[in-house]
């Protein structure tokens, strides 16, 4: 899964695309140069990409003229190229949402659903997420990951389970339980903030289970069944908060690489060494 196109940049209540303008010889070093068009063809020279804003992605308006978009919290590419966007329909402010009040004086605005896809173009899609039957949703937003099956995976900073949905919004797991706050690194069946990643070969789903547990949790991503798990350096679960989890690169060796927030860079590791 690879941004054909661009790579898009997110911020509150606003995203945006950068398109990639060149690029040339590897490995040298760019030189701002001034001027946007000297810019771009100084990186093209230097073999630097120049990247440039593009303020008409996504289309507008939205299939529904009132809809706003609140803190932009993860970003997900399908095998189509699509767009997936996850925000925080809470982070809209009351005086923003006064239309979702059903205040007479406020002809607008409401939070858009948490999930909305858009193709390439920035054409609108489709959008759903929220409460629904089956399952419980998450009280915060926090990471969405599109799985070489274009499954859609939603997982959440404070909350102790993770959801499977269909690409259309069809509910398929939750793994772990909701109305957790303690911390469980070892133990499988809660989870303390989690991010997911599939690997496509294996169909194995890991986890960056970091904001309250310490650890990388594996799972079935097919039957949700726990496999493995480990902690940082592959010791067992007491690990500094690993936050992000994403591929080193593309193919079959390719390593799920791990990210924290207390500058002790990424690590990358299959297995561990503890089961």
């Amino acid at each position: 899964m690879k941004i054909a196109r661009g790579i898009v940049v997110t911020a509150t209540f606003c995203i945006g695309a950068f398109a990639a303008c060149g690029g040339g010889e590897p490995g040298a070093p760019f030189s701002p140069a001034g001027p946007a068009e000297d810019q771009a063809a100084s990186a093209a020279a230097d073999g630097v990409p120049y990247f440039e804003f593009d303020p008409t992605w996504p289309k507008l308006p939205f299939p529904y003229e009132d809809w706003v978009i609140g803190n932009v919290i993860g970003l997900a590419v399908d095998s189509r190229d699509h767009i997936w966007v996850l925000h925080r329909p809470s982070s809209v402010t009351e005086q923003a949402r006064g239309a979702a009040l059903t205040l007479a004086d406020a002809p607008c605005c409401r939070p858009a659903p948490p999930i909305v896809e858009f193709d390439q173009d920035g054409n609108f899609m489709q959008a759903w997420g929220g409460p629904g039957e089956g399952y419980t949703w998450v009280t915060s937003e926090h990471g969405i990951f599109v799985d070489h099956d274009d499954n859609v995976w939603v997982g959440s900073p404070s909350d102790s389970q993770l959801l499977k949905f269909t690409r259309t919004g069809e509910f398929l797991m939750q793994i772990g339980e909701p109305g957790h706050t303690e911390r469980t690194s070892n133990n499988p069946g809660i989870l303390g903030g989690p991010a997911p990643w599939v690997d496509p070969p294996t169909n194995e789903l890991y986890v960056a289970d970091g904001y309250r547990n310490r650890r990388i949790i594996v799972f079935d991503a097919g039957t949700g069944a726990f496999k493995r798990q480990w902690g940082a350096y592959g010791n067992a679960p007491d690990d500094d908060l690993p936050l992000g989890i994403q591929s080193s690169g593309d193919g079959p060796g390719a390593l799920p690489a791990v990210s924290d927030t207390d500058g002790r860079g990424r690590q990358r590791r299959r297995h561990g060494v503890c089961g």
